[in-house]
């Protein structure tokens, strides 16, 4: 089949006022789509968190508010905890929900961005339109989400850097403000290290020393200013203290084959590698984003979108190929439609939050006149996903367990799924932690065994919750 001419290109082109506004209404869709009540069970200790870091200014030091969590506290998270914390003191819940489309709505400007300069507008808008899909399962009202978008940034930069040898020093105050917000900041020395260091493999086109070196000295760099912001050198240990749970948290087991998120993540990184791999020797760098990527994706829920954040930058210039279409130039207006775009959905969702965000889901409120009613320092066995909310909501009270699960051992976490699956000796680990009060699940196997039990007595139930005490 002979290629395409330029006329038949013009041809299948489509016309102008169908494409421009593409980005926009991605970005209008993204906001109203993540807009609702708060009810991410980690919502609640970020909030927390913020309120307590903006009287204290503690970064690093044992947990102040219980002492079941016995490891280090490092708040690597402590930029966007200051904006939950300081959201809920001006606006409530629905300002802090309001905080999930505008994080979305940067994280699909930034990958939307990061692919128009390799595709056209149609082809931007699919890529994005799929990473997006693959970022769902971890769009929640966590400061991980603002990772995705830094992720995607990350990668472009290093790609072009790859190309023409020049580093982009603009990546060491994006990685300090990135490592200010969530732990994956990590991976931005790490791709950086992967690219200097392949760099010089490329058959035909070994880099002139000096230049592999300034790559070198950024990768290394984005390590240092990492452990200069506040927290200090110890935010480097924050990865190593989360690996040692993560086999006990259902975000980091692997998700399963048929989850939206893993296909259109796996279908990036796959359209992405077949395109790599017709021209192996010329494409080393984006081959290696593409491995890092199906890693992320293979890994376990909660990276999925991450590897379809790399990846995307590599994914839109492969599919741009495929279409046989010139890339159209940015016009000012196809910017400015996707500006008004993105900030006609903040605006909406901004009016909409307190109608539809004014009230949690998944806490019993309906319960807190009762645990209001308990004694300050009760100790409360708790289900995992309400340590949070009672930390917030409760903060007299003390949970046995929390979301900030790093804080504790995996010994302490294991002690704890023997009580939450009401395995044999669960009545020796409410004794042993001091539990006078226990809140959980109405129709869970744990609930119905304390029920059971005479040393406990009902007190209160609503919106499927119990509440039990024990003297």
């Amino acid at each position: 089949m002979p290629p395409p001419t330029k006329d038949s290109a013009r041809a299948s082109r489509l016309p102008p006022w169908l494409l421009l506004p593409l980005p926009g209404l991605l970005l209008l869709g993204i906001a109203v789509h993540t807009l609702g009540p708060v009810h991410d069970p980690d919502t609640w200790w970020h909030i927390r968190s913020g309120a307590e870091l903006a009287r204290t200014w503690t970064f690093v030091g044992p947990d102040p508010w219980h002492t079941f969590a016995t490891r280090t506290w490092i708040r690597h998270e402590w930029l966007l905890d200051l904006a939950f914390g300081s959201a809920n003191r001006i606006g409530g819940l629905p300002a802090v929900a309001w905080l999930l489309p505008a994080m979305a709505v940067a994280v699909a400007g930034s990958v939307y961005a990061v692919v128009r300069s390799r595709a056209g507008v149609l082809v931007s808008a699919v890529v994005t339109a799929a990473a997006l899909l693959s970022m769902t399962g971890s769009l929640s009202l966590r400061p991980q989400v603002v990772s995705f978008g830094f992720a995607a940034v990350m990668a472009g930069a290093w790609l072009d850097s790859s190309r023409d040898l020049r580093p982009r020093w603009w990546l060491l105050p994006m990685t300090w403000v990135w490592a200010c917000c969530h732990g994956f900041w990590i991976l931005s020395p790490l791709i950086g290290l992967l690219v200097a260091g392949v760099g010089v493999l490329v058959p035909g086109h070994p880099p002139e020393r000096r230049q592999r070196l300034r790559l070198v000295g950024l990768a290394l760099g984005s390590l240092a200013v990492g452990a200069a912001t506040p927290v200090g050198p110890k935010l480097l240990l924050a990865p190593f203290q989360v690996s040692t749970i993560t086999a006990y948290i259902q975000e980091w087991q692997r998700s399963p084959v048929t989850a939206p998120p893993f296909l259109a993540g796996l279908v990036l990184t796959i359209g992405a590698g077949l395109w790599v791999a017709r021209r192996p020797k010329e494409r080393v760098v984006p081959m290696v984003l593409v491995l890092l990527a199906l890693g992320l994706v293979i890994e376990s829920r909660r990276t999925v979108g991450l590897g379809g954040a790399i990846v995307a930058p590599v994914a839109a210039a492969g599919l741009q190929q495929l279409v046989s279409r010139p890339r159209e130039r940015r016009v000012t207006l196809e910017t400015l439609l996707a500006l008004l775009g993105g900030a006609a959905g903040l605006a909406l969702t901004a009016a909409l939050a307190p109608s539809v965000a004014a009230a949690p889901q998944g806490v019993p409120t309906g319960l807190s006149p009762n645990l209001d009613a308990l004694p300050a320092r009760t100790v409360v066995c708790n289900a995992y996903d309400v340590g949070s909310w009672l930390l917030f909501a409760h903060p007299d009270l003390k949970p046995v367990i929390d979301g900030r699960t790093e804080l504790y051992t995996a010994a302490a976490v294991r002690s704890y799924l023997t009580f939450a699956s009401a395995s044999p000796g669960w009545p020796a680990y409410a004794a042993r932690m001091g539990c006078s009060a226990a809140l959980l699940p109405s129709d869970s196997a744990i609930a119905r065994a304390v029920a059971a039990d005479p040393a406990w007595s009902a007190t209160g139930e609503a919106q499927g919750w119990s509440l039990y005490t024990s003297p």
